[in-house]
């Protein structure tokens, strides 16, 4: 066993009107999570107030998986972990830490619903890594429209350059501005990829059940009457939903054939959304393009009818991979370690219903 290791804390800043509370923390990260999320010291030397104990351990250590014991010996106020954190228990016997920090999204495989139900704080990097997957929806957008795909395909596997393959009508660069874009959910991500498109002067519309028509004039978008109306106004449809029993497989056959012919069709969301095997045949038709970031598999199977189209502008889920995303989640903790320690309400807090619609 790997003894805890305090780290550093740094004095207050004398300008804080609400004088903080101290804390203790337990911070159960691999050293990769550390510096993935606190490149320049760790946890303790990004926090501004003072008293506060914190404590480290590997979350491969046994001892992590006994919580009854762990949280007796630390007696911690606040849990801090991510990927690699071995599941809460169902509920808390003995000491009980009155929030858990999470530096990364999903949850579900970490903390079960009732200790939220019991009023256990929860928080994850919430909409702190919006813009990153936004920009790379945007980077998506761009090269499907400008057939990126095709023109990487000519040229780097088959020596080409404007050969007729890559300039026939249904293969043409396509320009965004002054597109019909429409948008399939309209959170975080759907509202900072709204304003990546400003310069564009898109048309923009939207159809999400869970928002009503007044925000969505608000961000001057019109909502339309149903998702299959969505997908046949939208000369790019760009999948932002959450991934629920609901939406599971929700983009099919019928829907994909609704899209105007030379459409483009972008997925940074969840790839179980889309039936993928539809989808491959409407990009092999080359009916309409595609730009995806994520799968429903991953890695993508070798034998995925996805692979190899070059109407097909692909990477590998990379829309949390940059190292500003990660640096911008670890601010969004601290932020929400410093508000706790003040009493303020927590940034981005997670609901039973917002627990419901993750994944």
């Amino acid at each position: 066993m790997i003894a805890p290791a305090p780290f550093a804390t740094e004095p207050a800043s004398r300008t804080r009107a609400t004088k903080p509370r101290a804390l203790r923390l337990l911070v159960l990260l691999t050293d990769e999570e550390r510096f993935t999320f606190f490149p320049d010291g760790g946890i303790a030397s990004c926090l501004e107030f003072p008293n506060t104990i914190a404590c480290c351990i590997p979350p491969a250590d046994p001892v992590a998986h006994d919580w009854t014991a762990l949280l007796e010996q630390h007696r911690p106020d606040v849990l801090i972990g991510a990927w690699s954190l071995p599941p809460l228990p169902a509920h808390f016997s003995g000491w009980a830490p009155r929030y858990y920090c999470h530096l990364s999204g999903a949850i579900r495989r970490h903390v079960p619903l009732s200790l939220i139900e019991d009023g256990l704080l929860v928080t994850n990097w919430g909409d702190s890594t919006a813009p990153y997957v936004a920009e790379v929806a945007l980077m998506h957008t761009l090269a499907a429209l400008q057939n990126a795909g095709h023109h990487q395909f000519a040229i780097h596997q088959r020596g080409g350059w404007r050969c007729a393959e890559t300039v026939s009508d249904k293969s043409r660069p396509r320009s965004l501005f002054g597109l019909r874009v429409g948008l399939h959910g309209f959170g975080a991500i759907a509202r900072e990829y709204v304003h990546l498109l400003a310069p564009f002067h898109p048309r923009l519309s939207a159809w999400d059940p869970y928002v009503s028509a007044a925000t969505l004039a608000q961000h001057d978008i019109t909502p339309t009457p149903s998702l299959e109306a969505l997908f046949q106004t939208s000369d790019v449809l760009a999948e932002f939903a959450a991934l629920t029993p609901e939406t599971d497989g929700i983009v099919n056959k019928t829907l994909l054939s609704r899209l105007p012919a030379d459409a483009v069709f972008i997925n940074v969301a969840r790839g179980r959304l889309v039936d993928e095997a539809a989808l491959a045949d409407c990009v092999s038709s080359e009916k309409i393009r595609a730009g995806l970031d994520v799968f429903a598999k991953e890695p993508l199977p070798l034998d995925s009818p996805l692979r190899g189209q070059p109407a097909v502008h692909v990477t590998p889920h990379i829309g949390l991979r940059s190292a500003a995303s990660r640096l911008a989640a670890g601010r969004h903790a601290v932020q929400n370690l410093a508000r706790f320690a003040r009493g303020l309400p927590l940034l981005n807090p997670i609901t039973p219903a917002h627990y419901a619609r993750m994944t």
